[in-house]
């Protein structure tokens, strides 16, 4: 995997966007203490774009994961040295309870023990805090993550088009009544500075972005 396949973007002095082919993942830093969102599609693209940014992947504290499907998860192995967390609610889709597609195929457990989130949970890492918001609906425990109050990580529970939010993809989608519901949920919020998706980039004007959802 190289080339146009995997780019990095600074989306601001605290934020990097890593993109490997279709899929971003997200890294954020206080100087001191640096996590990551998702972990994109393999451990061999990760590594590489780490190295264009010379961080250490090795010295990421954590991980969020926003839901369990492979795009987001398979790159894990890059971190070992990171606690990894998920919600409560997305261990269904890992453990063979629930299937992902047609009945039949289901999601792969990462590689590495879990730490388990519910709604509203509040964690630190170093200054960077976090708060824990269910928005179920892509699948029945995706999660999104507001970053110290100002940054909303939403994984694959909404998508930005022409800098508004929409519901699109839906093949993907388990349940877009929830997925509706959860982006109501998350319209609702006040003072976010960036809405950070996982397939179509990030914006820096939320309320615009979801004007449509009041």
């Amino acid at each position: 995997m190289a080339g146009k396949e995997i780019f990095t973007e600074s989306v601001n002095e605290n934020i990097t966007r890593i993109n490997l082919k279709f899929v971003s993942m997200y890294v954020v830093n206080d100087n001191s203490n640096t996590i990551c969102v998702d972990t994109g599609l393999n451990t061999e693209g990760v590594k590489e774009a780490f190295d264009k940014l010379k961080i250490n992947p090795e010295d990421i504290e954590a991980v969020f994961l926003t839901h369990s499907d492979g795009d987001h998860t398979g790159g894990i192995s890059a971190f070992p040295g990171a606690k990894v967390f998920i919600s409560s609610e997305e261990e269904q889709m890992i453990n063979g309870k629930t299937a992902r597609f047609l009945k039949l195929i289901h999601n792969k457990k990462p590689p590495c023990e879990l730490t388990f989130l519910k709604d509203g949970d509040d964690l630190n890492v170093g200054n960077i805090s976090l708060k824990c918001i269910s928005t179920p609906g892509h699948t029945p425990g995706s999660m999104s993550f507001l970053i110290n109050d100002k940054y909303l990580f939403v994984g694959d529970i909404l998508n930005i088009k022409n800098g508004r939010v929409v519901m699109d993809r839906s093949f993907l989608q388990m349940n877009k009544e929830m997925q509706k519901n959860s982006i109501k949920k998350l319209a609702k919020l006040e003072g976010i500075d960036f809405l950070l998706t996982a397939h179509t980039g990030f914006t820096n004007n939320f309320e615009n972005a979801m004007s449509d959802w009041k």
